[in-house]
């Protein structure tokens, strides 16, 4: 069963946690995740049985404090193994995602001002997510997938009914 963040005793922990890091010896650098990784580079730290939490936000709890519902930690690094408490921070996520490096496509989309097929994306030509508020679309296109959609459909029932 996995422990929530606040139920987790980091002084039993931490010995375990520092011997799967490469720490330089100035606090400057990165200290790196030697151990277990996600696909994606980020460390991985098995606390308990069967439980694994991202090694970055354990370094964090562990050197720093608890982390706020709702935040996620960023790496000012833009290192995913890096697990320097110095490096990391709490964000909300369209402040992780909207980062200039790595995950900055949240922040090149919302500065676009013409969709890929030259629409100006303006207030009366904008359509926005429902379940995502970062979500844009252009209704022109839009408008022009479902058209093509429709008469596509209308062709392959007609076709359907004529055999």
């Amino acid at each position: 069963m996995k422990l929530s963040e606040k139920e987790i005793n980091f002084s039993s922990i931490k010995e375990r946690f520092l011997s799967h890091v490469s720490m330089p010896k100035d606090n400057f650098q990165c200290w790196t995740w030697r151990a277990a990784k996600m696909k994606s580079g980020y460390g991985v730290f098995g606390i308990g049985a069967k439980a694994t939490y991202l090694a970055h936000r354990v370094s964090f709890m562990m050197f720093v404090g608890p982390i706020n519902d709702g935040m996620e930690i960023d790496h000012i690094c833009h290192v995913r193994w890096c697990v320097n408490p110095s490096h990391l921070r709490p964000a909300t996520h369209k402040e992780n995602s909207s980062r200039p490096l790595f995950g900055g496509v949240a922040k090149i989309n919302s500065s676009k001002t013409h969709c890929k097929r030259g629409h100006a994306l303006t207030h009366n030509n904008l359509l926005r997510g429902q379940a995502k508020e970062s979500y844009r679309s252009c209704k022109a296109c839009h408008r022009q997938r479902n058209r093509i959609y429709y008469i596509n459909k209308v062709k392959s029932q007609h076709q359907k009914e004529v055999v």
